[in-house]
């Protein structure tokens, strides 16, 4: 397993390194690998729009997978694995909130709104009107910034790491 880590601590306000390995204890990858890379992937919208056509006639994700592939003259120029395809899928599908959802949460914000003299919300949908992010702050999370200087961002589709950690750095 590879040693590269950072370790960051907070004390009395300020954040700190308290560990720091740079350096692997493998090779990296070559260009011939780079699209096994997370940060090498991406589906771009024509094609997720050939695989949901696929979905929709009936063809699998395997099959419409395959035939991306040898069309792109291989894995390696397809730009996302099988598991990506799944993914954003999945995504595609979980997005699309139902209107009771979607109209409990704005029904909530503008009652902050109303409530709290500093609370302030802004959403962001895609070009399909779907929300993507929501983005609040109040007058204790102003006053937080204040002190601390530093804001805090939830992402909630970024998997465990291999640890069983929630979060860490990837390098």
């Amino acid at each position: 397993m590879c040693q590269v880590r950072m370790k960051i601590s907070l004390k009395d306000g300020f954040y700190y390194i308290y560990e720091f390995e740079p350096e692997h204890n493998h090779i990296l990858a070559t260009a011939s690998q780079a699209h096994h890379l997370r940060s090498q992937r991406t589906i771009i919208e024509a094609q997720l729009a050939s695989v949901e056509a696929a979905k929709a006639v009936g063809i699998s994700n395997k099959a419409t997978f395959d035939l991306m592939a040898k069309e792109a003259g291989g894995i390696e120029n397809l730009g996302f694995t099988r598991e990506d395809m799944k993914n954003k899928l999945y995504s595609k599908r979980t997005l699309k909130i139902n209107q009771g959802d979607t109209g409990g949460v704005l029904e909530y914000l503008e009652k902050k709104t109303s409530d709290e003299e500093k609370f302030f919300y802004s959403i962001q949908v895609d070009e399909d009107d779907l929300i993507t992010n929501i983005l609040w702050t109040g007058s204790k999370m102003v006053a937080d910034y204040e002190v601390y200087g530093d804001v805090v961002c939830f992402d909630t589709t970024y998997r465990k790491l291999n640890d069983g950690s929630p979060f860490g750095l990837l390098v």
